[in-house]
């Protein structure tokens, strides 16, 4: 059996079609629990639903919705989600939700309840890559490319193909982009107290959910995790660039991570930084490195430092740079077990820095470079 027949057959018994006013689909994570975005369901709180469980009709009630209400625009107010509880209805498998936030570049598979190919509903495949998390007022969505968000796919579970558990809930598409937006499980954890107690006592215990993922090597049983959270350039007040990133050890023993670097790849003349990004991750551990216009590698950790199973740490890394260049960099977190010899090495996919100048002097220089025949 070829592991995308296996996961879909996972998914399957643990979606629900949400038939309410707006309709789209939802997922059970605990007895009689279904997960499903707010904009999904317009009907109030203590109001009745009909959700299809396995083509079975039932009723459903809205037991919270956060927010209550939507906003001035379709894009319904953060987290947009909803539980609903099915009366007396607890002999259903439930997904293993997660609240980490996925690796960069990490596949999510999703199946939802569509009409793409037919008038009734019926599940549609799609798999999105992570790019980031996109701040948004009242927290931080999803950032998803490479999938298509499709019409009723709304509250449909964002399973992580690497983690073998959900890590989010589909809101929308991205347009004519392509994509979509996610909401993160540990938004609905915030927000609906024992959600997450609920779910650990019944979610992974499913021995099924545990063979077919575990078995097919998806689950994270060792190793270490990297998230880069955000990329900030320098500011007009001159604050250092800088690189905000967790590191995780998500196995059952000691890890020691030996080192951590910066490479320089590349780098090229500019007059006038290419973008801004914001802030994520609080510091907490900071790093800081000063790089010259050239190729190379940079020491950012010059010493062993152990990190403990399910541990997560936060860097906040300072880069000061000469200004008027672009850098292409890529950061490397390197590790092995204690007493080991052979070490893993993670590099992140390939990013960019601008160095904004502020010296009108130096801004012209820098043009003259980029254009020699530049006179004036």
């Amino acid at each position: 059996m070829s592991l995308t027949h296996s996961i879909d057959q996972l998914l399957k018994p643990r979606l629900v079609l949400v038939n309410s006013a707006v309709g789209g689909t939802g997922f059970l994570v605990a007895p009689g629990t279904v997960l499903t975005c707010a904009h999904v369901v317009e009907e109030p709180i203590g109001e009745v639903v009909e959700v299809r469980h396995l083509g079975v009709a039932l009723d459903a009630e809205v037991e919270s919705r956060v927010p209550a209400a939507g906003g001035e625009d379709a894009f319904y107010p953060y987290p947009d989600l909803c539980l609903l509880r099915i009366g007396g209805y607890e002999e259903h498998p439930c997904v293993v939700l997660d609240e980490r936030i996925p690796a960069i570049d990490q596949r999510l598979y999703t199946r939802g309840y569509t009409t793409t190919l037919s008038p009734m509903p019926s599940e549609e495949p799609s798999t999105f890559t992570y790019e980031g998390l996109h701040d948004v007022a009242g927290g931080q969505l999803l950032k998803l490319t490479s999938g298509d968000a499709v019409a009723g796919m709304s509250g449909s579970p964002l399973l992580d193909l690497a983690g073998g558990v959900v890590a989010g809930v589909v809101k929308t598409s991205r347009g004519e982009r392509g994509g979509g937006w996610g909401i993160p499980v540990r938004a609905a954890f915030a927000v609906m107290p024992g959600l997450k107690e609920a779910n650990a006592r019944y979610g992974d215990s499913d021995p099924q959910w545990r063979d077919i993922l575990r078995s097919a090597g998806q689950a994270h049983d060792s190793g270490v995790i990297v998230d880069i959270d955000a990329i900030r350039e320098r500011t007009p007040s001159r604050r250092p660039a800088g690189v905000l990133f967790t590191v995780t050890n998500a196995g059952g023993t000691l890890v020691k991570l030996v080192s951590m670097g910066l490479e320089v790849i590349s780098c090229r003349r500019i007059v006038a930084p290419h973008h801004d990004l914001p802030e994520g991750l609080p510091e907490q551990f900071s790093l800081s490195v000063e790089i010259d216009p050239s190729p190379g590698v940079y020491e950012l950790l010059d010493h062993a430092h152990m990190l403990q199973p399910q541990e997560t740490e936060g860097y906040s890394l300072q880069i000061h740079a000469a200004e008027g260049w672009i850098y292409q960099l890529s950061l490397h977190v390197r590790w092995r077990e204690p007493g080991g010899s052979h070490l893993e090495v993670w590099r992140s996919r390939p990013f960019e820095l601008a160095f904004t100048i502020t010296d009108p002097g130096e801004l012209l220089r820098a043009a003259r470079e980029a254009d020699p025949g530049w006179t004036r």
